[in-house]
């Protein structure tokens, strides 16, 4: 028998990860963006067999300008082995982008902060959300997590949701 109801996190970068929570806001599964198809499809593939997720938000992410192409690629191929995997095991999904969901949270990045900060407070605010350790979430998951934690929300049409 299946699980309860999950909701599903997914920042597609090749440095991001992929979150799971279940309806009473438990954590069920962290796991950084898996680094081969195989693994990637192994993964999906057991989640679908163990649980059943309700909803999927995935962070619409792009290539900018003064990536460089190698990186570009990756990004663009890691987005369609996601989109794949989530169609495969019947999971229904979306894109949003990273501001809706920061905005949401009340996030702003602003100019001043470099990317290990802004991680750092992402997953700050990850673990307060959660009640975990910083040793439970990784600057990798910390996007995810939060993302599903927007995906619950949005899902049960649920305001916005305490964040300490």
């Amino acid at each position: 028998m299946k699980s309860n109801e999950l909701y599903m996190g997914v920042d597609p970068g090749v440095g991001g990860g992929i979150a799971l929570i279940d309806s009473d806001l438990q954590i069920v599964k962290l796991r950084n963006m898996p680094e081969t198809l195989t693994d990637m499809i192994e993964f999906f593939f057991s989640i679908a067999v163990d649980y059943e997720v309700k909803a999927c938000i995935m962070e619409k992410v792009w290539a900018m300008p003064m990536d460089a192409i190698k990186a570009s690629f990756a990004l663009g191929k890691n987005i369609g082995r996601l989109e794949a995997c989530l169609t495969a095991i019947h999971v229904p999904w979306e894109e949003i982008t990273p501001q809706s969901w920061m905005k949401y949270f009340s996030l702003y990045k602003g100019a001043a902060k470099g990317k290990t900060q802004w991680k750092n407070e992402l997953r700050d605010l990850a673990t307060r959300m959660f009640g975990v350790t910083k040793k439970e979430v990784n600057l990798q998951v910390a996007d995810a997590l939060l993302i599903a934690r927007y995906c619950y929300d949005k899902t049960n049409n649920r305001e916005r949701g305490k964040v300490l």
